[in-house]
């Protein structure tokens, strides 16, 4: 629940926010949070911050697509098979531009999911089939 409270009467002086919460996010930056199941969803900085923080020393990267972008994950959560790197669960994603995360922008979460789907692998244990990541 929201603790904000906006007012519209056509009223400039009085019209907009009269109190708000410190937690407000800007709905258009966000970074993706993707499982390998390819379910997704968008998530705010501030959860990426918290995100980040829980991980501390158990995270890892690798960059996708000629490095525009760059994936975190947990590296804990990786397995070796036949030498091969992967990654079943999920990890998240982030446009880099230098040394510097930057928010996705939405018409770039398609091509974000074609990147990803090359680096795919459908893997087998027992009856169990699951998707992973090959990770570099």
């Amino acid at each position: 629940m929201s603790s904000i409270h906006f007012e519209e009467n056509l009223n400039p002086l009085k019209d907009g926010i009269i109190s708000q919460e410190e937690n407000i996010d800007q709905m258009s930056r966000h970074a993706a949070l993707i499982g390998t199941n390819g379910r997704y969803r968008l998530i705010s900085m501030k959860e990426v911050e918290y995100i980040l923080g829980s991980m501390k020393d158990n995270s890892a990267m690798m960059y996708l697509d000629k490095d525009n972008y760059v994936l975190i994950y947990n590296k804990e959560k990786t397995f070796c098979v036949d030498g091969t790197r992967f990654l079943a669960g999920s990890f998240l994603v982030m446009k880099i531009v230098g040394q510097q995360m930057l928010p996705i922008p939405d018409r770039e979460i398609g091509k974000l999911f074609m990147i990803l789907a090359g680096r795919m692998e459908e893997l087998r244990t027992g009856g169990e089939v699951f998707d992973a990541l090959e990770i570099d």
